[in-house]
């Protein structure tokens, strides 16, 4: 259920008598999370045969993308250590 603000939203847990109000949350870069989503769920790409099953970069998150300025993110490839530019536009 939405207060009248639009900068605040209220949870109920199913009682009546016990709104709570939360503060709104940051959405970030949503393109730039969609895209590291997007890489990460893709894999496996050629190459990655080379990088044992056990190795401990297999552990975290592989890629960052960063945006840059307002129409270029860099994506770095972990696994690698390798960087591209991805012009937008």
């Amino acid at each position: 259920m939405r207060t009248s603000s639009p900068d605040e939203v209220s949870v109920s847990s199913g009682d009546s008598c016990s709104d709570e109000i939360r503060a709104p949350r940051q959405l970030g870069d949503l393109l730039g999370g969609a895209a590291r989503l997007i890489l990460e769920v893709s894999q496996p790409f050629p190459g990655d045969e080379i990088v044992p099953t056990d190795d401990e970069r297999r552990r975290a998150s592989r890629f960052d993308v960063i945006r840059v300025s307002t129409g270029t993110y860099v994506v770095r490839d972990r696994f690698f250590d390798r960087m591209a530019i991805l012009p937008l536009g």
